[in-house]
């Protein structure tokens, strides 16, 4: 197994990168990152790497990088390539994305000076042949053809031009509305390669009964009343008026389709936002893990970069009586809590306002909530203490619940909302069930558990709860052998009442002392992205994840990622 060392002091772009794999399963590639580039000689002592990797932008913080290993670089500009290739290291170029280094690193794929300024040229004409207007080619006049009928090219508005090229052909039709001699037919002319681009509705239009008349000439005249120049008049006033409805209803169309395509154009570049996805954590019984499973999912997918951005995840704590992501996460208990917005919600009722008129835009939201900054991770708290629990009036929990999870799902400006739950199914907690796009219901390999959860399953689908939501997570997965359940065995007793199958199991995550000493000091251990704890969660958020977001879709790379800063 090939044992890379990368070093880069940019903490963001090492996240990205670990982020980015963390759903890959492999072991072909070891790679190991360190953000500090004046510990690298302890790095490779303690590491024995085969290969060094370096952020350009770090070469000049030693004098020489000859370790005995191979050494390659990935710079931020044209510049950094030049440095590298003025040291005689090989480089992988100008790179922006994580995405782009791992694909570089599995293609070996070392460029030259040169090429990145060649490359950059040619990206610069793309752009400005994008945006260059096409210059319209004139198309010389056809010059008229004596004893033809000619056809030319005209704008059907321009009506004054029309006639004016059509001035013999409209005689002709005069003088057989006066009972005239008819023309005499002339010999078919040969086809013309250029065919007319008149239009043949305005033609029809224009000239709407001489096909007609022009047989009736060739039989006995009849005494007909000839037509007036006032009638040829409004015929054609109403053929143009025709014309520009007909412009007008296209222009409209095309408007339209112009605007869809935009608006799709938007939401592809996420520049408008849909509601986020909410995933409730859920249990029937307590002391299975669920707040531990929705505080390290709701942290894993605020790391995890999916092309444009990490993703804005906002955790909401609705076991209001025990809540315990306060301290599963070492929030503050000294700032904003779920407290403060029921006050000011409580305000806007009395004053009038209907539950579901109220409404918050994402930065009078975030007022509400608080924010881990190594992560990103946004949170409701719930309520500090039991008292400020019972300050809730009983008759408006469910309304001034089911009015913040709509404001942070619909106004937050979220792509996730975890919500965790108390152990019944009674107000706040069957409001967020009922919000729910997945619900994720979390077990152990005991009888309590399965029992628990198998009435819950049964009394929901008495009340036509649509089942089809849930979705399994077995969490503290132990060998049967020590517990007298196996984890399959759990997974077929419990069935979907409604299909009578089992439901799909997003993961089966392994019991492990290391997630309860990360949460005693309140560090979520997804952090430690090597971890198979960190791995079992990763199975989770990619199915999570699903078809909500257009994700980049490398192609499968071997690699696994370790970090270890000392």
């Amino acid at each position: 197994m090939k044992k890379i060392l990368l070093i880069d002091t940019n903490f963001g772009f090492t996240a990205d990168v670990e982020s980015r794999m963390l759903l890959e399963d492999s072991d072909t590639f070891e790679i190991i990152i360190r953000n500090q580039a004046d510990r690298v000689e302890d790095a490779i002592e303690a590491e024995k790497p085969d290969e060094l990797l370096i952020n350009a932008n770090l070469l000049s913080s030693h004098p020489t990088w000859d370790f005995g290993i191979p050494v390659k670089t990935y710079a931020k500009d044209v510049e950094g390539v030049d440095q590298s290739h003025k040291k005689n290291i090989p480089c992988y170029g100008v790179i922006q994305m994580a995405g782009d280094l791992l694909s570089a690193i599995e293609s070996n794929a070392v460029v030259s000076v040169s090429q990145v300024k060649e490359k950059k040229v040619t990206e610069k004409q793309k752009k400005e042949a994008a945006v260059k207007p096409e210059i319209p080619v004139s198309t010389p006049a056809q010059e008229p053809v004596k004893n033809e009928k000619q056809s030319s090219q005209v704008n059907p508005s321009d009506m004054s031009r029309f006639f004016a090229e059509h001035a013999e052909e409209f005689m002709k039709f005069m003088m057989q509305q006066a009972g005239g001699t008819p023309p005499v037919q002339e010999p078919a002319q040969p086809e013309k390669s250029v065919e007319p681009i008149e239009p043949e509705e305005f033609k029809q239009n224009a000239f709407p009964d001489k096909d007609i008349n022009e047989k009736k000439n060739m039989e006995p005249a009849q005494d007909t009343a000839p037509e007036t120049g006032m009638d040829i008049r409004s015929r054609m006033e109403a053929a143009r008026k025709r014309e520009e409805e007909e412009n007008r209803r296209n222009q409209m169309a095309e408007r339209k389709e112009q605007n869809e395509a935009m608006q799709q154009v938007e939401e592809d570049l996420g520049h408008v936002k849909k509601p986020a996805k909410v995933i409730t954590v859920f249990s029937a019984k307590g002391g299975v893990g669920k707040t531990t499973i929705a505080c390290e999912l709701a942290t894993f997918l605020s790391l995890t970069n999916h092309g444009k951005g990490k993703f804005r995840v906002c955790l909401v704590d609705y076991d209001l009586m025990f809540g315990d992501i306060l301290s599963t996460l070492n929030f503050n208990p000294n700032q904003a809590n779920m407290m403060d917005w029921i006050a000011d919600l409580d305000k806007k009722h009395k004053a009038g306002q209907e539950w579901n008129a109220i409404s918050y835009d994402a930065g009078q939201i975030e007022r509400f909530l608080q924010k881990k900054e190594e992560s990103g991770l946004y949170s409701l708290i719930a309520p500090i203490t039991n008292f400020d629990y019972m300050k809730i009036s009983n008759e408006e929990i469910v309304n001034l619940c089911g009015t913040m999870l709509r404001n942070i799902v619909e106004n937050g400006d979220f792509d996730f909302v975890i919500v965790d739950t108390g152990n019944n199914i009674e107000d706040a907690t069957y409001v967020s069930l009922e919000r729910a796009d997945e619900i994720l219901l979390i077990l152990t390999q005991s009888m309590n558990s399965a029992n628990c959860n198998n009435n819950f399953l049964n009394t929901m689908n008495h009340l036509e709860f649509d089942l089809s939501k849930i979705r399994i997570v077995i969490n503290k997965a132990k060998p049967a052998k020590g517990v007298g359940i196996s984890v399959n065995e759990l997974q077929e007793a419990l069935k979907n009442p409604v299909t009578n199958q089992p439901f799909e199991c997003y993961a089966k995550i392994k019991d492990n002392d290391a997630v309860q000493n990360a949460e005693n000091v309140g560090e979520p251990m997804v952090y430690k992205s090597s971890h198979e704890f960190t791995k079992s969660i990763g199975e989770v958020a990619h199915h999570v994840i699903g078809d909500t977001f257009v994700l980049a879709k490398p192609k499968k790379k071997r690699f696994s990622f370790f970090r270890k800063n000392k």
